[in-house]
């Protein structure tokens, strides 16, 4: 009377809830992530206080809260064995009896039409509210029924609420908001006040996600949208035209947009973001076409009306499309001007991408009715000294993108890493040295002895002065001053060898260390487009199995699947990350690092090893030989020469 029968698919997460919940735990979305990894559950405890007391001090965070590990009630069931052999019972049978009775057991399948249901039979909810495990009688193989408590001792405890694992490393995250501020510097202080003040033993270290890691997703996809949203509209103004200068020409609104752009991001103290990417983005679109319109009414006027005074041309023309070129700015202004007030949710967004298109249309639009108009003069006047068209849009489209701030970080090639590495190492400035101080040695190879000088006078026979001169210079030993030089000589040319064995060394240390960067990204890469495809596939089958179109077994294989590729993707996005430390690492520097499209696989292939590696023991086998020699040599005769003086 006591038993509940349910039949149903099971005590699961539906898709949404299991996804909301794999969120929280990971604080993805959370706006910083802070992770700490590691061994020791306590240790990540003490490290995750520390760091949350440290990132509470910092300006702009908010909401630091470190993830709960601990003080979780457990009703804890210690079984009495020798109580439980006595009675004939075994451990399995009286946990498959609790099992049941909290958490139900199947007891069979039920079907209905296509779709079969387990059939779970469990206490009622009363009697599992109560949780009086003490009193849940056992049924003996005898037939008696015996309370619990005869056989085990129930008591509650407090135990781990959960032990987070990411890449097989136990995990504890930290969520941080930003307040008044933006991501990507506060990240910046995180960083440097953890590393300062927490020292982390071997196997522990920080990681940074949420939305500050979605961040950089979207700021390296940005630095492929926008060049090529520019490279877009100058091909669609040179198709449009069918001259390159007129399409530098109309190209020049976009740094001149830019301008007006950064400017309004700083008179509202917003920082640069996303969104106001995404903002410059529609910006550069709406400023060429004021520029479209007014080289458009130029061309008409030259070529349609056979207007050929060009100061004409660009007076008239510039009075009459005033009224177009204001009117197609002020009503994108006006479009704009309520996302950049707004203060309702998503504000966040629109008010970056709005105040980016407006400050950039006062200037573009100003700037196209000013400079517009003379560059179109200056590269079309019919004068002997002409100023090349292209020259002067270059030297604009130069000084608009400089002073807007808008160009793009050189990529970082594998000639750079060699070349930074060379450069940067200091035991490759400690041979450099060693060969400068053999070349000086080698001058002070020769040696020659003092000059002697003696002069005596005095009575030696009789009472007469007597007088007693001599000069004396020993002329060495010439061979064992030549075997000395042929040595020094020989030295450098051992320190030499070794320098540049070493600078081929260090070079392929780095050229190494940016092949394996170079690698995990575009593993990364490709993992990530599977991630997207698998994504797609499993949105898909959800909606075939909420038709019936699939069975439940399906749609699990596939989003096991999923996950086994979103861990995979973790993982390799580690090994990535790793690589690129240890790329800053060899070649000594902590710039930011940006991949070039395209890489050549080609170096290190025309290496001599025999010249390159083994020319140091070569070098130094000489140097044994030469020292030899310099000991023979010291065994042969000495020469001097002098003069002597006496009289008596």
């Amino acid at each position: 009377e006591k038993l509940e029968v349910i039949i149903g698919a099971g005590f699961e997460f539906t898709q949404p809830i299991q996804l909301r919940f794999n969120e929280l735990m990971t604080g993805a979305k959370t706006d910083i992530a802070v992770k700490i990894f590691g061994e020791d559950t306590e240790l990540l405890k003490q490290y995750a206080e520390q760091a949350e007391r440290i990132i509470s001090e910092i300006p702009g965070a908010g909401d630091v809260k470190a993830e709960q590990t601990e003080g979780l009630p457990q009703l804890m069931i210690r079984f009495n064995r020798k109580k439980i052999a006595e009675y004939g019972l075994d451990i399995s049978s009286i946990n498959e009896i609790v099992r049941a009775s909290f958490a139900g057991e199947s007891a069979g399948v039920v079907f209905e039409n296509e779709r079969k249901f387990d059939l779970v039979v469990r206490l009622q909810e009363g009697s599992r509210q109560e949780l009086a495990l003490a009193s849940l009688f056992i049924k003996t193989p005898g037939g008696q029924s015996i309370p619990l408590s005869e056989l085990a001792f129930v008591e509650y405890t407090e135990g781990p609420m959960q032990i987070s694992r990411e890449n097989a490393r136990r995990r504890i995250n930290i969520g941080v908001n930003v307040r008044n501020r933006d991501i990507a510097s506060l990240v910046a202080d995180i960083q440097s006040q953890l590393e300062s003040k927490i020292k982390l033993p071997p196997g522990y270290y920080f990681s940074y996600g949420g939305q500050f890691e979605n961040l950089q997703k979207a700021s390296r996809r940005l630095m492929i949208a926008v060049p090529v949203a520019l490279l877009l509209i100058f091909a669609l103004l040179y198709f449009t035209f069918e001259k390159i200068k007129y399409a530098l020409l109309i190209f020049s609104a976009v740094p001149l947009s830019a301008i007006g752009g950064v400017f309004a991001l700083w008179l509202r103290d917003m920082p640069f973001s996303i969104s106001a990417g995404v903002g410059f983005i529609a910006l550069f679109g709406v400023a060429v076409l004021n520029g479209i319109v007014l080289i458009s009414h130029f061309n008409r006027m030259r070529y349609d009306d056979n207007i050929s005074d060009m100061k004409k041309v660009v007076l008239e023309g510039s009075l009459v499309r005033l009224r177009p070129v204001i009117m197609t700015a002020t009503v994108a202004a006006l479009g704009f001007l309520p996302m950049a007030l707004s203060t309702t949710n998503g504000a966040e967004v629109q008010r970056p991408l709005a105040t980016v298109v407006i400050g950039g249309l006062v200037t573009a639009t100003l700037l196209t009715l000013l400079v517009l108009p003379v560059m179109y003069y200056l590269v079309n006047r019919n004068i002997k000294r002409e100023i090349p068209g292209a020259a002067v849009i270059a030297l604009v489209l130069g000084l608009g993108f400089s002073t807007s701030g808008m160009q793009a970080q050189t990529p970082f090639t594998p000639e750079m890493a060699m070349e930074a590495a060379v450069n940067n190492n200091p035991l490759l400035q400690a041979a450099d040295l060693q060969v400068q101080k053999g070349s000086l040695a080698q001058q002070k190879s020769t040696f020659i002895p003092a000059t002697n000088f003696g002069l005596q006078g005095g009575q030696i026979n009789t009472s007469a002065f007597d007088l007693n001169l001599s000069i004396e210079q020993s002329l060495g030993n010439f061979a064992s001053n030549k075997a000395r030089k042929n040595l020094a000589q020989q030295q450098v040319a051992l320190s030499q060898a070794e320098k540049t064995r070493l600078e081929y060394h260090i070079k392929g240390k780095a050229l190494k260390a940016y092949f394996n960067w170079y690698y995990a990204e575009k593993k990364v890469e490709l993992l990530q487009g599977q991630l997207d495809s698998i994504a797609r596939i499993t949105n898909l089958a959800q909606v075939q199995f909420q038709n019936g179109e699939i069975n439940k077994l399906d749609l699990t294989l596939l989003e096991n699947e999923a996950s086994r590729i979103q861990q995979d993707f973790t993982h390799l996005d580690q090994q990535r990350q790793m690589a690129y430390f240890n790329l800053q690492k060899q070649c000594l520097i902590t710039d930011t690092l940006v991949m070039p499209a395209q890489v050549d696989f080609t170096y290190g292939t025309s290496v001599d090893v025999e010249s390159t590696y083994l020319a140091p023991e070569m070098a130094q086998i000489e140097v044994k030989k030469k020292e030899a020699a310099l000991v023979q040599s010291e065994l042969k005769p000495s020469f001097s020469l002098g003069y002597f003086y006496q009289t008596i």
